[in-house]
């Protein structure tokens, strides 16, 4: 089995947000490692041209702007969008921007799981499709 990591960004004004997630991850996924995390959406247009990971955890409610503003600064095509929130009332205009997942604060284990899972289930798939479609030509 492949034990190459998922990365991931975390954008979120609560530092204390960020640290509880940080926790989590670190104890109980060993395959997930968060390279970068942000607490103004401003520093991220500042990095934008840095924004490489897997997975890019978003939070809405912000100052200076929301997230959603906040897709119009950086390669938001380029990126799996994780809206990470504590309002379920965004989930639709989540949807409408793209988003790879949408995950309520606090994040349950369970649903962190199932997201991680199906990263690495469609990551896969990205590298198997060009193959079938190589051989069927």
């Amino acid at each position: 089995m492949n034990s190459e990591k998922i990365k991931i960004i975390v954008v979120d004004d609560q530092e204390n947000s960020i640290k509880l997630f940080s926790k989590i991850i670190s104890e109980v996924f060993e395959n997930v490692q968060i390279v970068k995390t942000f607490t103004s959406p401003l520093d991220v247009i500042k990095h934008k041209n840095e924004l490489q990971c897997d997975l890019f955890f978003l939070d809405v409610e912000m100052p200076d702007m929301n997230g959603f503003e906040l897709l119009n600064f950086i390669p938001a095509k380029q990126l799996n969008i994780v809206f990470f929130t504590s309002f379920e009332k965004y989930a639709i205009e989540a949807i409408k921007n793209g988003a790879f997942d949408y995950i309520v604060k606090p994040a349950s284990i369970t649903d962190l799981n199932e997201l991680f899972n199906r990263f690495k289930d469609n990551k896969i798939e990205k590298i198997i499709a060009p193959e079938i479609v190589e051989t069927n030509n």
